[in-house]
């Protein structure tokens, strides 16, 4: 087997459907692939829905029940056999020589372990939403991986879960995925396959990023809402303090950097700033940033006390990514 695509799934049947139909249509180029489909819901739905593309695709339907996302994605690595790992999404749509370039830009770059593919949004209607998607914080909010740049080495912090693939042998020596990161419910610590690929960033194996091979990521309508956008803005926040092991050496006060205090009051009268000038847009970024430095402030504040989960935060109420 050459490839291995690992899909974790979680009660998204519909954005799942989708996803298996753009499957169904990959054209080959002299190379073997499986999908590896964890399901850590358990639902007969989704079981019976997994059950009617095996025809067409090589497809393993897996159920991992303990909750999260990392936790489904390490059951699956243990049932790959691939060469190349490629790791996705239940809400992708995929081009048709996604994995074909995939795999022949491995086979460019053979000292290299870790890949990037193209990442385009799919909004829910013909019209795109008035965002400014070239703002760091709404590319991030639905994961646009369109950098601009040629075939070539990329820093982690753009290797993005839909679209990236890491060789084999890595996960075969032990390499696995942190269970405390990522989706886990409602208000969980971000940074799923980040964690993974920074880590792999420090231990020398670097990135390369492959423009042609391209995914979609299909936009929900309730991802347009401000509710939901500022929930993953403060999930992002307190991926970031897990990241960075709580801001190690930072000034504290009661168990949280004081820059991150003083960038949090910062934000909020920049967000009274853009309120009383009306500016819709800049309201919704300054928001954005604001529930991202509260969410790393809580995290430092809740893990100085040795509390594992978080009590508050914003909530979209459906949890998931």
């Amino acid at each position: 087997m050459d490839i291995s695509l690992l899909i974790a799934t979680h009660d998204r049947d519909a954005t799942l459907q989708l996803c298996l139909e753009s499957l169904c249509r990959i054209e080959g180029g002299g190379f073997e692939w499986e999908l590896v489909l964890v399901d850590n819901a358990g639902r007969e739905s989704t079981r019976a829905l997994a059950g009617g593309y095996k025809r067409s695709i090589n497809l393993r339907y897996l159920v991992e029940t303990t909750p999260g996302k990392n936790s489904a994605l390490n059951r699956g690595l243990g049932e790959s056999r691939g060469q190349l790992y490629v790791f996705s999404d239940n809400d992708i749509i995929a081009s048709k020589d996604w994995l074909l370039e995939m795999w022949r830009g491995a086979a460019r770059w053979p000292r290299t372990s870790v890949f990037a593919g193209r990442i385009l949004p799919k909004w829910p209607s013909a019209t795109m939403p008035p965002l400014r998607m070239n703002d760091p914080l709404i590319r991030a909010a639905f994961c646009v991986a369109d950098w601009d740049i040629p075939e070539g080495r990329i820093e982690a912090d753009r290797v993005w879960g839909p679209n990236m693939a890491v060789r084999a042998e890595l996960f075969k020596s032990g390499l696995r995925f942190d269970p405390a990161v990522g989706p886990r419910g409602a208000n969980y610590v971000m940074g799923s396959e980040t964690e993974l690929t920074r880590r792999l960033e420090k231990q020398g194996f670097g990135a390369v990023y492959l423009p042609n091979s391209l995914v979609w990521h299909q936009i929900r309508e309730e991802q347009l809402t401000r509710e939901w956008l500022y929930a993953r803005a403060y999930r992002a926040g307190r991926g970031r303090a897990h990241e960075t092991d709580y801001f190690p050496g930072a000034p504290r006060i009661f168990g949280v950097p004081r820059f991150l205090i003083r960038r949090a009051a910062s934000v909020a009268l920049a967000r009274l700033g853009a309120f009383l000038k009306a500016d819709r847009e800049e309201m919704l970024l300054q928001g954005m940033t604001y529930w991202r430095v509260r969410g790393s402030l809580d995290q430092c504040f809740f893990e100085s006390r040795a509390r594992p989960r978080l009590a508050h935060g914003p909530s979209d109420g459906k949890g998931g990514d």
